[in-house]
């Protein structure tokens, strides 16, 4: 022992090594938090349009439907007449089931609630928080607005999964609607799972695929759909935390975001025969958005595209018609300098009817909204990688 400083006491300075060895050790040895890879099987269900051209109540819908867009003065951002895949959410212990669009045109989860008075509700799964030992009520109320009508209510916190995933949020703020448009009656859904950014929720709190990232094995989700099949039959599949390998190629392009809105980019231009749609000389602004059923465009830019293929309006359908045996040409996109063409097996759709649905539609966007919205039509041929944290899509062909 040297200078005046305390003595060493070795034998407690091996027995503070050997048990910090040991908590080291421990802590190794711990398993991590289980990160996740899974498959969520998407629906193809007859959508509320197929149903009333078939049954022959169309045309008067479509009156009414115009009728109410002109008094709302809403713009024509969102219309889910023509959606056809759905999926499945839990919400609550124990779990309530419900079916809803995986929307990643919107960003806000909504269900109706028990309390709905609105006949639009009627025969749809209604969240009973009564039922929940898991519930929390929360202050406020919501409302969001679309094209033909809105959807409102009050708000609520509950654990809230990807039905059959294990994927869950043990507390997930949540829409409960007690009044929804008439236009959501007979919809074969009974609410909406918005999958954008915060930034555009009504709620203003962040949305379930968004806050269940950390959750992945990698902070992402894959969107396959497939134009094969009828009503009820699997239509797709929503991977998330890796890549589908099985129904989309391995080659995937990535480019990034303009906007933490939707799921937002600039696009060059969209071209067939020899016409080219391209906006400005700085090309124009896109979403992907996997709750519209047909690709939205600029009303000219649709006609002019509609014309080189032959399709031809038809005000009784309130869509674009083409020959279901037509072949026309690919109308391809360029997207940061590569083109991802649609054949025409993608964008000719089955109406029932004699002729078949053109997969594209006008659309008036508001100041400030992108000109073009790239639904279903688009990912039947393109599978998506959204990747939110890294602030970016990647784009494969899919293989089925």
């Amino acid at each position: 022992h040297l200078g005046t400083g305390r003595p060493r006491n070795i034998v407690s300075e091996m027995k503070l090594l050997l048990v910090l060895a040991a908590v080291a050790v421990v802590a190794l040895c711990r398993p991590q938090q289980e990160k996740k890879v899974v498959k969520m099987p998407l629906t193809r269900v007859e959508s509320k349009k197929e149903k009333m051209v078939r049954e022959g109540t169309w045309a008067d819908y479509v009156k009414t439907k115009n009728k109410n867009m002109k008094s709302s003065g809403h713009q024509m951002l969102k219309d889910y007449d023509d959606m056809v895949y759905v999926g499945r959410i839990d919400i609550g212990t124990p779990a309530q089931t419900f079916e809803v669009i995986f929307d990643t045109g919107s960003a806000d989860l909504w269900i109706p609630d028990k309390s709905c008075t609105s006949t639009a509700c009627s025969g749809k799964n209604e969240f009973d928080s009564s039922r929940s030992s898991s519930y929390q009520s929360v202050s406020g109320s919501w409302t969001i607005h679309y094209g033909t009508g809105s959807a409102r209510g009050f708000e609520g916190v509950d654990e809230v999964c990807f039905s059959d995933t294990g994927l869950c949020l043990n507390q997930q703020r949540f829409g409960q609607a007690n009044h929804i448009a008439s236009f959501f009656a007979d919809q074969p859904i009974d609410g909406i799972c918005g999958m954008a950014f915060k930034a555009i929720s009504q709620e203003r709190v962040t949305p379930p695929v968004i806050a269940l990232m950390p959750q992945l094995d990698n902070e992402m989700f894959h969107v396959w759909m497939t134009a094969v099949g009828v009503a009820e039959t699997t239509g797709g599949q929503i991977t998330f935390g890796d890549y589908d390998t099985e129904h989309c190629e391995a080659d995937i392009t990535y480019f990034p975001l303009s906007s933490e809105t939707y799921y937002e980019y600039t696009m060059d231009k969209v071209c067939v025969g020899s016409y080219c749609a391209s906006g400005t000389l700085g090309g124009t602004t896109a979403i992907s958005d996997t709750g519209t059923t047909l690709v939205a465009g600029p009303t000219q830019d649709i006609k002019n595209i509609a014309d080189q293929v032959g399709a031809t309006f038809s005000s009784l359908y309130e869509s674009y018609m083409i020959d279901c045996n037509a072949k026309p040409d690919d109308i391809v996109f360029t997207i940061h300098g590569k083109d991802y063409p649609v054949t025409y097996k993608n964008y000719i759709i089955p109406s029932g009817v004699a002729k078949c649905y053109f997969g594209f539609m006008p659309m008036s966007a508001g100041l400030g909204m992108p000109k073009w919205i790239l639904g279903d039509t688009f990912h039947k041929e393109w599978c998506h990688v959204y990747d939110p944290i890294k602030f970016q899509i990647g784009l494969s062909r899919a293989t089925e």
